[in-house]
């Protein structure tokens, strides 16, 4: 038996106050051209979106979160975002890497939460990359 069914459109979600409509299949691309700390992530997406990010993971690890110890908030936020994930799931990106995808928890201006859809983040071009990380060893 065969069956065959047309594509259904994907459901819209809307975020926040800007009112950001957004499906499964889209991304928050935050690429600013180099990588950036903690702190100044929060600011992008507090400007940018106008959400406040309360939570932040890559994989399994939980990079930032509110409630966390504020010592050691302040220490995270000076660091680059890339040197966040590594120390904190410690784990070594792969040498052609480039984005780090990563799930978000904000919420809106008058303090809701808000669903948004996941974060590609650039922390590096492939222009920078050394010649050995185009190098392939059979």
């Amino acid at each position: 038996m065969r069956s065959f069914s047309e594509p259904v459109v994907a459901p819209k979600h809307t975020a926040g106050a800007t009112g950001i409509e957004w499906t499964l299949w889209d991304r928050f691309d935050v690429d600013l051209g180099r990588d950036i700390t903690l702190l100044d992530f929060l600011e992008y997406f507090k400007h940018t979106h106008k959400l406040e990010v309360s939570m932040i993971s890559s994989g399994v690890s939980i990079i930032y979160s509110f409630f966390t110890n504020k010592k050691k908030i302040e220490e995270r936020k000076k660091m680059k975002m890339s040197e966040l994930v590594k120390t904190i799931s410690n784990a070594a990106f792969k040498p052609k890497q480039t984005n780090i995808i990563m799930e978000i928890c904000c919420t809106d201006e008058l303090g809701d939460d808000v669903e948004v859809p996941a974060v590609r983040y650039k922390f590096r071009d492939q222009k920078d990359l050394s010649a050995s990380a185009w190098i392939c060893l059979s």
